[in-house]
Formats: structure tokens, C-alpha cells, sequence
């Protein structure tokens, strides 16, 4: 649930530039990991145990640094995800993406996926699947955009098995559809990631 990622996340509130309430980026006394140099060989669910329902991505794994690329500064476009261990029960899948650190800012909200898929490729949208509205006021993935400065801030990726089909038609406001989903779900999935923006960004 997310409102238990939060508690278990986060902190003490502050406050960004925009007037956005924060919490600390709660890392849990961890240091965020760099992404590594290549994924080409990574085995994503080298940490999962078998017939679990998990989440990774070969972009970065749990508690890694989300690449540039993925970031608003970067390409803006949304990363390749993999997931195994579906509920049998599951008629569909939906993916949210909210910033813990910025008061479960929504960044991404997908829903209308196969629940006999496995994979999510990166900045492509499969077929029969449809987006709503992230907290920029855009349509589909918005990547993170951190104020440059602030401690690293933690991104929760959640994968929902849904029991009955969510009925969205794309377009609807990401953050009040969230509950729905959870209501819904049989299961969830996680990946918890990081991303911190540079005070200078490399062309």
C-alpha cells in the first residue's frame, strides 16, 4: 500500500521550491546506488525468490540510481520494466509511479495491460493499454524532476494484479484513480528506486 511505503519512506516534512510539501527522502540511512555501466547481462530477478510477484527493471534495480535519460532533464521517457510471478487471479495490470519524498507526486499511471505480459519496453506504450494524467498535467510518463540540491528522492514503482477490469479509458487524473486500483488489487509488486538531480547536466 503506499500510504505504508510512505510511512516507511519518509519523515519530517519540508518544503520545495514550488510550495510542494516533502518529507525527507527517508533512505533509510542507505546511500542510493549508481547505475551500473551495463545491464546487458544483469539477471533483473537474481534476488527474487521463485513464485514471487516482483518488479524490476535492468535501468536500475532496487535501491539504484535512476539513469539521466529517464529523468525530465534527460529524454523524459519512461523505463523498461520486467515483472514474473502474476496472480492467477488477474484480468489486468496497472502501473503507478509516484516520488515518496514529494508527498506521492504521481508521475506515471498505466493501466489496460495483458496480465500474460512480462515486460513494459522502454518509452512504449503495448497495445490495449492507456495512460492517465501525471501531476504535470501531462498525459503518461513524467519523469522525476527533483529541485537540483535536495537529497536523492525515492521513487516506488507498483505493479497492481487487478481482480476485475479497471474500466479506464485514458486520460483520467492519475491521482484520483490510485485508491481504485489498490481496491482492486490482488496483488502488488514493487520497486523502489532513487533520483537525484545534478546542479549541472552533461550534454
Amino acid at each position: 500500500h503506499l500510504a505504508a511505503l510512505v510511512a516507511a519512506a519518509c519523515m519530517a516534512a519540508s518544503c520545495s521550491g514550488d510550495g510542494r510539501q516533502l518529507r525527507e527522502p527517508g533512505t533509510g540511512g542507505a546511500t542510493p546506488r549508481p547505475v551500473p555501466e551495463s545491464t546487458t547481462s544483469i539477471d533483473v530477478f537474481a534476488d527474487v525468490e521463485p513464485g514471487t510477484f516482483a518488479l524490476r527493471s535492468p535501468a536500475a534495480g532496487p535501491g539504484d540510481l535512476l539513469p539521466l535519460r529517464h529523468a525530465r532533464a534527460g529524454s523524459n521517457t519512461a523505463p523498461e520494466l520486467h515483472w514474473r510471478g502474476v496472480p492467477v487471479e488477474a484480468v489486468e495490470l496497472a502501473l503507478v509511479m509516484v516520488d515518496i519524498t514529494a508527498n506521492d507526486f504521481v508521475h506515471w499511471v498505466i493501466a489496460g495491460i495483458d496480465p500474460t505480459s512480462v515486460t513494459l519496453f522502454e518509452a512504449l506504450v503495448p497495445p490495449g493499454a492507456v495512460q492517465a494524467i501525471n501531476d504535470f498535467g501531462e498525459l503518461g510518463w513524467g519523469g522525476p524532476a527533483p529541485p537540483i540540491g535536495d537529497d536523492a528522492h525515492s521513487y516506488v514503482f507498483t505493479l497492481f494484479a487487478l481482480r476485475e477490469l479497471s474500466g479506464l479509458t485514458g486520460g483520467e487524473v492519475g491521482s484520483d484513480v490510485i485508491a481504485r486500483l489498490e481496491a482492486s488489487a490482488v496483488g502488488a509488486a514493487e520497486l523502489i528506486t532513487f533520483y537525484r538531480q545534478a546542479a549541472v547536466i552533461d550534454p
